[in-house]
């Protein structure tokens, strides 16, 4: 195993505690630029990974809460500037390298669907 990949490890198992397949899919999952789904029950530290893997890779985190009426500006917004006379992009939290989407379960059926 590559360092990077053992010391994200480690700092992983610092901060989980006796699930292996949480400890080790998230350095296979970053290097291959994939996705990585946790599921697990309700207040069961699901969130505890992902926020100790950014650090030590240089990565940015953002987190964004699914609820019913799940906001539209996640991709981010076009604001207009006045005294240019021109529309700037505001990029929104989708523009991180790794998200954090908690609650999935609480969005729309739509919403899921998009998301699968």
């Amino acid at each position: 195993m590559a360092p990077l990949a053992r010391q994200l490890e480690e700092r992983i198992r610092a901060v989980v505690k006796g699930k292996n397949a949480v400890v080790r899919q998230p350095p296979a999952c970053v290097f291959a630029e994939g996705h990585l789904l946790i599921e697990d029950r309700p207040r069961r530290g699901q969130d505890h990974p992902a926020l100790s893997w950014p650090k030590p890779l240089g990565l940015s985190l953002q987190r964004i809460q699914f609820i019913a009426d799940f906001p539209r500006g996640h991709p981010g917004v076009s604001v207009f500037n006045s005294r240019d006379n021109t529309f700037e992009f505001k990029p929104g939290p989708i523009f991180h390298h790794i998200i954090l989407a908690d609650e999935i379960n609480r969005s729309s059926p739509k919403t899921q669907k998009r998301l699968a």
